[in-house]
């Protein structure tokens, strides 16, 4: 990953970096014409590649830079460098309203009543001013909101002055990180504790998406905490989606009704505007009664309105944007060959390594340089070795598909320093209390090896594992201990392994515990297996068996908690059993948007590594054309369960087992035969 540090953007120095997350890096420098300091934030993820994205960058980051609001971060220039987008920003020397309340409530300490309001007031100004020259945040959230004062510098665990400004930053940044793969609806773009509903389900949203946003932040700053929170990033969407917030012990009624409008699940129901919301707050504040009831009808003209590409929520089933479906072929072994590779960096190579190694030699750093981890490596005085480490990753370890999923780990290398005479490599498996040799090798003169672990159960070892260690063994050891002397140790990064895990490994919301793309191929695959059958039926005259079979189709499709989930052929009985369902119905979101959603957040958690942020994009792209597929699938099936026209039927059947078998294995989209 590059850094900048050092370097020069156009007119400003950058002098050290402030913050690194999945998608973007801060910077803080200085405008060498100004004389100033400022913030430069880089995103990631956009290359030329996709010249769609950078051209609506920079239309956005236009309209972003237009706005001039003491309560919002000033935007003096963007532009790209190496095809990486970037803004230049006006610098905030003061905290975000996430560490400063986050350290309050673990005090348990509260901002008092007013400067809340005074907090709301500014930040719902912003909105307003935002939405009134057609620009949307979409993310906003206590990170996103820095405070600062004109008498003093604001420090977190110190009172707040009177005269604190708090500043809504990253305007548009959730629509530039996403601009080439958020254009259609099915895409989750936001932060799951702070999206509005209608955000959750992936639809198109407006400038009242913001307001509940905003709700949420006033329900965390009065009671401590978030009101929906959970396990896992869907488990959190649900909440959004299906459950009313918890009620604050001991808040006034009157304030408790605007929370409650301000998280109202129907746009209809919740405040319309920003400042519509921060004068209902202030009036409850005041303990003035108002009356909330909810506005059940409104006019588009009376709307801030988003800019002109960017559609109003709609009520109605939201309308789908056409975009070119993109090739990729069996995706779901591409997402497990890749996602979770590890590419190995250089080696830390130690000076005096025994011919036999001993695990209680003194620990000694090596003249090397650790690049990959801190441990000591135990080593001996006696004899010498040395090599010189290898510039740039050295090999790659891949999870991949055996006989059951994510079995087997095969491993490549290249340009690997020769093991010491007498010596050979072992590759090792940790996790928890576990660990397990997977080989012993030697590389070749070029430094190359290839070779693969099977797990002799089938076992699943993305849930196992999350460490790999290579260590120096004497030639034709059999010792299956380890000898300690660690050429190499790599962890898998924390966070976004949680997420691989639910996508690869187990996901507790589905039938048996499936993993997220397991479901999700399994369900595609049974429904192009009753496609075929039903046509073959439909041929044989046996329009019972087609009834029956159209009906497992759709309910694997909508779920078992989908209205839609019932005995549609009349026979007394409900196939199958049990689904997770592809769509969202009832209070599980669905194969489709759990996948969608959890790659999203794999991509963007601060230690997401090169292969889980380019083979995200793969699995995003290939789960949005599904996501396409599905409603034309859907229809389909309710066209053949309820036809009386035998000719309509059979062209229906053979649509269905064309689009089941493209979404089985993708679409020649540039006719090359492949």
């Amino acid at each position: 990953m590059e850094s900048w540090v050092g370097k020069r953007l156009g007119k400003v120095q950058i002098e050290s970096l402030v913050g690194r997350g999945g998608a973007a890096e801060v910077y803080l420098g200085t405008h060498t014409t100004l004389g100033r300091k400022v913030a430069v934030k880089i995103l990631r993820h956009l290359s030329d590649e996709h010249s769609d994205a950078l051209d609506r960058f920079e239309r956005e980051a236009r309209a972003v830079a237009k706005l001039r609001h003491s309560n919002i971060v000033q935007v003096h220039d963007f532009d790209t460098i190496d095809g990486n987008p970037y803004l230049v920003m006006e610098y905030i020397d003061g905290p975000s309203l996430s560490k400063y309340v986050r350290a309050l409530h673990q005090n348990k300490g509260r901002l008092p009543l007013d400067q809340v309001v005074q907090l709301i007031r500014a930040v719902a100004s912003a909105l307003q001013y935002a939405h009134n020259n057609r620009v949307i945040h979409r993310d906003v959230k206590p990170g996103n909101i820095l405070l600062t004062s004109p008498s003093r510098l604001i420090e977190v665990g110190k009172p707040l002055p009177e005269d604190f400004e708090p500043v809504l930053t990253d305007f548009g940044l959730v629509r530039f990180m996403d601009s080439h793969r958020q254009t259609t609806t099915g895409h989750i773009a936001g932060t799951p504790a702070y999206m509005s509903p209608e955000q959750s389900r992936g639809e198109a949203s407006d400038g009242r998406a913001d307001v509940y946003s905003l709700g949420v932040v006033l329900y965390e700053l009065l009671s401590g905490d978030v009101p929906f929170d959970g396990e896992s990033t869907v488990s959190i969407l649900l909440k959004q989606v299906t459950e009313p917030p918890p009620p604050i012990p001991g808040l006034s009624p009157l304030v408790q009704n605007v929370i409650d409008r301000a998280l109202a699940k129907d746009v209809r129901n919740r405040f319309q505007t920003p400042l519509e919301f921060a004068n209902a707050l202030s009036a409850a504040a005041a303990g003035e009664t108002k009356d909330y009831a909810p506005t059940l009808q409104f006019d588009a003209a009376t709307l801030d309105l988003p800019p002109a590409d960017l559609p109003l929520a709609k009520t109605e089933e939201p309308e789908r944007v056409e975009q070119p479906l993109k090739r990729s072929t069996r995706w779901v072994p591409i997402v497990l060959l890749s996602v979770t590779a590890v590419a190995l960096g250089s080696f830390f190579v130690v000076n005096g390594l025994p011919s036999s190694p001993t695990k209680d030699a003194t620990p000694t750093p090596s003249s090397a340089s650790l690049l990959a981890t801190d441990t000591l490596i135990p080593v001996a005085s006696t004899s010498t070795y040395t090599a010189t480490p290898p510039s740039g990753p050295i090999g790659i370890v891949r999870f991949q598909n055996g006989s059951a999923i994510a079995d087997q780990i095969s491993v490549i290398t290249q340009s690997m320093p020769a093991p010491p005479p007498g010596g050979q490599y072992e590759l090792w498996l940790l996790g928890g209390d576990e660990r397990i040799s997977i080989g012993a090798f030697i590389p070749d003169s070029n430094g190359r090896i290839e070779f693969a672990y099977s797990d002799p159960d089938g076992a699943n070892l993305i849930s196992r594992f999350d460490k790999f260690e290579i260590t120096f063994e004497p030639s034709g050891d059999t010792d299956p201990e380890s000898s300690g002397l660690i050429a190499y140790s790599f962890t898998l990064p924390e966070e976004g392994m949680m997420h691989v895990r639910y996508l690869l490994s187990a996901f507790s919301a589905t039938p048996n515990d499936n993993a997220l793309m397991q479901g999700l191929y399994a369900n595609i695959k049974q429904i192009a297996e009753l496609a075929k059958e039903m046509q073959t039926a439909f041929e044989g005259g046996d329009q019972a068996s087609v009834r029956q079979k159209a009906e497992t189709a759709l309910n694997l499709i909508v779920g078992a908690k989908s209205a839609d989930y019932k005995d549609w052929n009349g026979d007394g009985k409900i196939e199958p059993r049990d689904s997770y369902g592809l769509l969202f119905s009832g209070s599980e979101v669905g194969y489709i948007q759990a996948v969608l959603t959890e790659t999203g957040v794999t991509m963007t958690t601060a230690d997401a590594t090169e292969y889980m942020l380019a083979n995200g994009e793969v699995v995003t792209t290939c789960t949005q054309n599904l996501s396409h597929w599905t409603p034309d699938l859907r229809a389909l099936l309710l066209t053949i369960l309820n036809s009386t026209s035998e000719a309509e039927t059979s062209e229906s059947i053979r649509a269905l087992v064309t689009l089941t078998d493209q979404m089985l294995n993708g679409i020649d989209a540039d006719n090359n035969g492949k």
